[in-house]
């Protein structure tokens, strides 16, 4: 029996609910991830699940702020290995934020996770 159109969307809900509810263990994975190639990066949490109102439809917003200017496709490097080392489902509720530490103030809330 295949599934149905809202059965797969309440799939990925439920899935992305338990990332969201484990935000913090993630985040530690993704600074370990990201610091394996960038020992001198900083990884920051921001956003709603900072201010405790995400809901079911929050993404997990991560900041990695290196010492210098990344460009695009340094960005995208990250990423893509952020990616591989948690094998994430296409469906993640993260978005990576790759800046400067320069840039670093225009996030309002920002934990650091070590």
């Amino acid at each position: 029996m295949s599934r149905n159109f809202y059965e797969l969307v309440l799939e990925v809900a439920k899935e992305n609910g338990k990332l969201l509810r484990n935000w913090r263990n993630l985040a530690k994975q993704v600074a370990r991830a990201v610091k394996e190639i960038y020992p001198g990066a900083r990884v920051f949490v921001t956003g709603s699940v900072v201010r405790g109102e995400a809901i079911m439809g929050s993404d997990i917003d991560i900041v990695v702020a290196l010492p210098h200017e990344p460009g695009p496709r340094e960005a995208a490097r990250i990423i893509a290995h952020i990616w591989e080392r948690l094998s994430l489902p296409d469906t993640h509720p993260i978005e990576i934020h790759v800046v400067s530490e320069k840039q670093l103030n225009k996030y309002k809330e920002l934990i650091e996770i070590e």
